[in-house]
Order: C-alpha cells, then sequence, then structure tokens
C-alpha cells in the first residue's frame, strides 16, 4: 500500500469488510462452548456491564452507523494522506476499522442467538446500510476525474497505472 491507492484500499476492504465477518464465524462457536473458563464467561454474565455494553453495541442500528462513521472518517482524503504517512495512526485506523466492523458483523451475523421469529430483514436492511455508506467512498472514487489523496498522487507509480486510474481502481476494488 505505499506505491498504489488501490494496495490500501485493498488493505482496508480486508480489514473492514472480509476479515471481521470470517472471525465472527471463526470465533462464535469457541465463544458459545460451555468449556470456557469461569474467569472470562462470569465477566460477560447477564447483567454485567461489559454484557450490557455488548449487547447495546451490536444492535444493528447502533453498530451500522458507527462503523459507517470509522469507514467515512478515515476516508477523508485529508485524514487518509495523515494515516498512511504515520504508522502508529494507520495501526489505530485498522483497528478501528477491524473492530466496528467484527462489532456490525456480530450484529448481523448474530451467532449466538436463536433466530426465533427473526426474519432476517433487519439484518438484510443492516447490510444495506453498510454498502450504501461504503458506496458513499467508493462511487466517487470510481467515477470523479480527479484524484483526491495528494499522498498517492504523487508517489512514484508502481505498474505505470496513472494516478486516476489508481484511484478507479482502488473505487471499483470496494465493491
Amino acid at each position: 500500500d505505499n506505491w498504489l491507492l488501490l494496495g490500501a484500499i485493498l488493505q482496508h476492504t480486508l480489514v473492514a469488510d472480509i476479515a471481521p465477518p470470517l472471525f465472527v464465524l471463526g470465533i462464535a462457536p469457541i465463544i458459545g462452548s460451555a468449556d470456557l473458563p469461569k474467569a472470562v464467561t462470569r465477566h460477560f454474565a447477564e447483567g454485567t456491564l461489559p454484557a450490557r455494553v455488548w449487547s447495546f453495541n451490536t444492535r444493528p442500528l447502533v453498530a451500522v452507523p458507527l462503523w459507517s462513521a470509522v469507514l467515512l472518517t478515515v476516508s477523508i482524503p485529508v485524514v487518509f494522506d495523515y494515516t498512511v504517512q504515520h504508522p502508529v495512526v494507520h495501526a489505530a485506523t485498522h483497528l478501528a476499522l477491524f473492530s466496528t466492523g467484527f462489532v456490525m458483523w456480530w450484529a448481523i451475523i448474530n451467532p449466538l442467538h436463536d433466530v426465533g421469529t427473526d426474519t432476517g430483514m433487519g439484518r438484510v436492511m443492516a447490510v444495506a446500510a453498510s454498502r450504501g455508506a461504503a458506496a458513499l467512498v467508493c462511487l466517487p472514487l470510481t467515477f470523479l476525474n480527479t484524484t483526491l489523496f495528494s499522498y498517492y498522487s504523487n508517489l512514484p507509480r508502481g505498474f505505470s497505472i496513472s494516478p486516476i486510474n489508481d484511484q478507479r481502481l482502488a473505487g471499483a476494488s470496494m465493491r
């Protein structure tokens, strides 16, 4: 991601959109297991502060806007340019993208709850809302005729891709 915006956007897509649902699907059977140590389960027992915070944050009406806010904030050109030039901030950005993505996908996948009367439409709407937020980032990148990220516009060009084509490929790769 040091030469092409495409590489940075693919990295962010992996961290925010691909890894979190896979992690949710992989960790849910472990968390749902009765074999967890009591020292772990007592901290997340129903009614405890961590359980209440988790329950609140994994509501789709909370998780999707939170993820969207992080995605949109880190995609502001001046913020993005600053982030890629400062490794600690870049790592914190990845942590924010992954953690809010994990919470959002936990809310959507809902791996530990009985489906019951849930028709799934709320989760479908949550996915649609998250894709709408992502479209606010990827569509301008794909269709604008000017580059948005000065950091990547001024780097040596990898693979002889022009800055505008790099940006368009980055936007198209998001969805």
